[in-house]
């Protein structure tokens, strides 16, 4: 994307990306939760993050949420929805611990280690919604913000200050 682009990107509410992430460096697993999903000119799009640094990408298939942009458009998570889907025999739609079993044993270690995966991603989903519903808010306003829900919610995933 070029630089004039990126400039323009926004997060739910309409602040600049650019200017939610400037300041201090953010690092986490809860930053695409807490901005997405971002737009430019009204086109809704998503941002990635790696290291302090971000990227915005355009959606191959429409998706809610950052949890379903990343399930739909990484390959890992695809072989592991592809993996569901072909298992779904044997998982109910509220599994019980026999079932997850059942899965393990027929699906694999690798694909049933995908899956936890998985499941944590919507974990993170839930709880960082919950976060910004408790502020009132669609998206943070600042790198400082993200830190502080971050913290709270997954402080061993988060450098300290």
């Amino acid at each position: 994307m070029p630089r004039d682009d990126a400039a323009r990107v926004t997060v739910p509410g309409g602040k600049a990306l650019a200017e939610v992430m400037s300041g201090e460096a953010v690092e986490g697993p809860g930053l695409p939760f807490l901005v997405n999903p971002v737009s430019l000119d009204g086109e809704p799009m998503w941002a990635t993050f790696f290291g302090s640094g971000w990227a915005v990408h355009r959606a191959v298939h429409p998706s809610r949420d950052a949890f379903e942009h990343e399930a739909q458009h990484r390959p890992e998570w695809l072989d592991v929805l592809w993996s569901l889907h072909v298992d779904r025999d044997v998982l109910g739609a509220e599994p019980t611990q026999r079932e997850v079993a059942q899965y393990a044993a027929r699906a694999g270690w690798p694909a049933f280690e995908a899956m936890q995966r998985l499941v944590d991603m919507a974990w993170r989903r839930d709880r960082y919604a919950e976060a910004l519903r408790a502020r009132g808010k669609l998206a943070v306003d600042s790198a400082s913000e993200a830190l502080e829900i971050m913290r709270a919610l997954e402080p061993c995933h988060v450098p300290p200050q």
